[in-house]
């Protein structure tokens, strides 16, 4: 392609600089999108209004709801899940099937309570072993916090933690806490003992509030979103490792590059931010950038413009010296209009488009601000890959790295576990292993995965969520239904409140022969690899932390 630098890895390696560099949008080379109005309100350039941001310390607390009991396969309740579960117009496909969906009432986002310096500080936290709070322990005590915690499964050692040194108590008591802060997520209930103590004492902190540490401390890129975020930031921090700026990363999913979801640098943080509670509303980034949003976490009781404002205000706490990188999701650039960092969006001031595919990635040709294009090279898969690809080559160049370097060191990624990973291939059947954790994520894994094979696809498939299913009842099943094959498990059980075992009856009709109900993932195993054929893919798709067990079961029966 004329015009183009194809980049590889390799490259010279340079110290990273702390200065931010200034990326100015020349309006004479970037490609204008209109802005369209959205929810009724004014077209506006994002970034136009320079109006101060929301303090940090101004959070917005995400709306409790009482939870609708779920008896049998019947919803009783009286909350307004409703309301609070209806997507902004224009939202694909998220068509609205309950009127009222289970929601958890053990939900807890304490209030705002920044924390001191890390260096020294006592931290006890509650739930330590879980995929929120576990990264941070690590990270925490890499910048010298002294770090302890407790679990209810704190009996069994955790690698991650046993290899940090950080101690884990099983079960929970008042006498954890002690004189020390204590950290804990949304998935905590406020009753435990060391939560009630810790927090009548004002010693109560949410996860939020020790990543706000973390990221005060380093040049930080914080990337949120409803879907690929973690694929973003790993695509960053694998590319800063790459160049040779020993970042500090959190992923929420392992990073094969590092061997685990944290790498622990003295460098520049990435770090992927949670946007399910409202809590990163607390969190200031050097450089945000938000992937997309759609309306996500039915569970939670909270509506999508209550998710974005929340969102929005994440941005305008980037400073004025900053960046902020927006998706290609027209519905994101009022979201950045109070922003005074600079703006910049896919689509309107750079670009990101599939040059061409393999099995295990493709090229994506990337123009920079000035018209430069560069093909990178990359070797993972993602449902909008060329997307994530252009918003992590953007951010790089926010912190410092020219065209060319960020080009090179993008293309050092080697995958991230259960995001469109190619697990191993059998009998000439490639078995893939996913999230699936919304249907509109889903659908574009599955078109990513088509895009390589001519053969048939098979799903497994395993509802996390009963509440997801019922939300996004009519949607599962058309997303489900682009498969050949369709093997349902039951709703994973580890839940606050009761859920029926099996997924909505209509299902059945609706994917007619394509469905296939297998009541253990062993026997769903057993009868993926049965009707596999050469030429075909299997694809796990359930956001359950251990259902990564399911794809190595596949390759050793095909």
């Amino acid at each position: 392609m004329s015009g183009t630098t194809t980049a590889s890895a390799g490259g010279a390696v340079r110290a990273f600089s702390v200065s931010m560099r200034s990326l100015m949008v020349d309006s004479s080379v970037a490609s204008m999108v209109p802005l369209d109005p959205v929810d009724g309100s004014d077209a506006c350039e994002a970034g136009d209004h320079p109006i101060s941001a929301t303090p940090m310390t101004e959070h917005r607390k995400p709306n409790a709801a009482s939870a609708a009991v779920l008896l049998d396969s019947t919803i009783h309740g009286g909350n307004d899940a409703s309301r609070r579960n209806t997507a902004a117009p224009g939202e694909p496909g998220l068509v609205c099937d309950a009127p009222t969906v289970p929601l958890r009432d053990d939900m807890f986002v304490p209030p705002v309570n920044p924390l001191p310096p890390l260096d020294g500080l006592q931290l006890h936290m509650v739930g330590i072993r879980g995929r929120g709070l576990r990264p941070l322990a690590i990270v925490a005590r890499h910048l010298g916090a002294q770090i302890d915690g407790c679990d209810l499964y704190g009996d069994i050692a955790h690698p991650e933690l046993v290899a940090a040194g950080i101690t884990v108590g099983a079960g929970h008591a008042v006498e954890h806490v002690g004189g020390r802060h204590v950290v804990t997520s949304s998935a905590v209930p406020r009753e435990l003992p060391e939560v009630a103590a810790a927090l009548a004492a004002g010693r109560l902190h949410h996860r939020a509030d020790l990543l706000a540490a973390v990221m005060a401390a380093r040049v930080s890129v914080g990337v949120t979103g409803s879907h690929g975020k973690g694929t973003v930031a790993a695509l960053i921090a694998a590319a800063l490792f790459q160049h040779g700026d020993d970042p500090l990363a959190i992923i929420g999913a392992p990073v094969r590059n590092f061997g685990g979801s944290v790498q622990l640098g003295s460098g520049p943080l990435v770090a992927e931010v949670d946007d399910s509670d409202g809590s990163l509303s607390r969190i200031s980034a050097d450089v945000g950038v938000l992937t997309n949003s759609w309306f996500d976490h039915p569970i939670f009781g909270r509506s999508l413009t209550e998710n974005r404002r929340d969102i929005s205000v994440f941005l305008e706490n980037t400073p004025i010296d900053g960046h902020v990188i927006l998706g290609r999701q027209k519905e994101l650039r009022p979201m950045a209009r109070r922003a005074q960092a600079t703006v910049l969006v896919l689509g309107r001031d750079f670009e990101g488009r599939t040059h061409s595919v393999s099995r295990s990635g493709e090229v994506v040709e990337v123009t920079d601000l000035d018209g430069s294009c560069f093909d990178i090279e990359v070797n993972i898969l993602a449902g909008n890959l060329a997307d994530d690809v252009a918003m992590a080559f953007m951010a790089l160049r926010s912190i410092g790295l020219s065209g060319e370097q960020a080009a090179v060191a993008l293309s050092a990624l080697t995958g991230i576990s259960r995001r469109v990973e190619l697990v191993g291939e059998a009998a000439g059947v490639c078995v893939y292993d996913d999230l699936g954790k919304h249907p509109e994520s889903l659908s574009a894994v599955i078109r990513e995965i088509r895009k390589r094979t001519s053969g048939r696809l098979h799903v497994v498939f395993e509802p996390f969520l009963h509440a997801d299913l019922l939300r996004w009842r009519t949607r599962w099943i058309e997303v489900l239904a682009q498969a050949d094959s369709v093997i349902v498990l039951p709703v994973e059980l580890r839940q606050s409140f009761p859920v029926p075992r099996r997924a909505p009856l209509d299902w059945a009709a609706a994917l007619a022969e394509r469905l296939i109900n297998a009541e253990t993932r062993l026997e769903a195993a057993d009868v993926v690899s049965q009707i596999a054929r050469s030429g075909d893919s299997v694809l796990i798709a359930g956001c359950v932390d251990d259902l990564d067990e399911v794809a190595p079961w596949v390759l050793e029966r095909l």
